[in-house]
């Protein structure tokens, strides 16, 4: 393929109120988005396939729904599989998607993790942090925040009444999640040398100890002498 320019850009929030169903929704959108990244432009599509400007500009804004023909021609134009190209999920992840809603996106995020070694502790930590008793409050405060004008009064899922006082509850409850994950982790340092680094490097970000602190202790856990502790009255 040649090089595109001057690929528009489609608003989702406009294929959301055109779209004829859920599902054009998310072929509109998830088409778009690869033509914005592969910066194939309409004019270019209608050159390489055998698909007319009107159908192409009713797939991009969700008023028409494409042919079986025409998913596979665009599919195999895009590089993708078809389940990707009508939902935005991939067939590998279709599963996933299905039972519990993450999007390509997420579970590719999440993959990473557990494909990168050096955040294998990641994981962990983001485990912990999706079974935390407050999360789901969490969620619920956060959408309250993200949905609602700052002027509005409502009631939310914990009786919110202003979008401040959401935004106020979020930060609060994502404090807890942290010392819940502080606590628990502090106590399994021993269970993998790099989490004595990664906890060093968390409470050292969190302004707990000092640069000076940091880089001794450093050097201690680079000696083997994990015992070393920089709260300790004898260290400071």
């Amino acid at each position: 393929m040649s090089n595109r320019k001057k690929v528009y850009t489609v608003d989702g929030r406009n294929v959301d109120k055109k779209a004829n169903s859920k599902e054009g929704v998310a072929f509109a959108k998830t088409l778009n988005k690869l033509l914005e990244e592969k910066q194939i432009s309409t004019t270019q599509i209608i050159k390489d396939l055998p698909i007319s400007q009107g159908s192409i500009s009713g797939y991009r804004n969700g008023t028409k729904q494409p042919t079986l023909g025409n998913i596979i021609l665009l599919a195999n134009y895009l590089g993708v599989d078809c389940n990707y190209l009508m939902t935005g999920v991939s067939c590998e992840n279709s599963s996933i998607n299905r039972e519990i809603g993450l999007s390509e996106l997420a579970i590719a995020r999440i993959q990473k993790l557990k494909e990168t070694d050096r955040m294998e502790w990641g994981l962990s930590v983001f485990n912990k942090f999706i079974e935390s008793d407050k999360f789901e409050e969490l969620l619920c405060y956060l959408t309250d925040y993200c949905t609602k004008k700052n002027d509005s009064i409502w009631e939310g899922y914990y009786k919110i009444y202003t979008r401040d006082i959401a935004e106020a509850k979020v930060n609060s409850v994502l404090q807890e999640i942290k010392k819940e994950l502080v606590e628990y982790f502090s106590n399994k340092l021993d269970t993998d040398d790099r989490m004595y680094y990664s906890f060093l490097h968390s409470i050292y970000n969190e302004g707990r100890i000092t640069k000076e602190q940091y880089e001794k202790t450093v050097r201690e856990y680079d000696k083997g002498n994990y015992d070393y502790n920089p709260f300790s009255k004898d260290n400071k």
